[in-house]
């Protein structure tokens, strides 16, 4: 890797940890709306409540390390493409674009394959 490629990357690390926080910002404000979507049911309520803490604590323990390989991917005439693969996946919420792969997605397998 040479030392521009190791910039761009430091730059895509910071920009990734920039999303992790936007995301857990935005999972935090969406817990105080859970209580006014579902008011009457409490289990639904209970639930989406467990996963949007486990979501934050998840954000919050890979924010130091959010992935640990890059793939770089080209299906035939297409751009290549950068996948980076992590403990999870995130989607950056506005786009739904994939930010990190979970490393037991199929896409991964092109990681352990190799």
């Amino acid at each position: 890797m040479d030392g521009n490629e190791f910039l761009r990357e430091k730059e895509k690390l910071k920009d990734v940890c920039k999303k992790l926080e936007e995301e857990e910002k935005n999972l935090k404000d969406n817990l105080g709306r859970i209580n006014v979507n579902y008011e009457k049911d409490s289990y639904v309520r209970a639930h989406l409540e467990y996963l949007g803490h486990k979501k934050i604590l998840d954000l919050k323990n890979i924010k130091e390390k959010p992935y640990f390989a890059r793939i770089d991917f080209k299906a035939n005439n297409e751009e290549k493409e950068k996948i980076y693969i992590g403990k999870l996946s995130i989607l950056d919420s506005q786009s739904q674009k994939p930010i990190i792969i979970d490393w037991r997605a199929p896409i991964s397998n092109l990681y352990y394959d190799r």
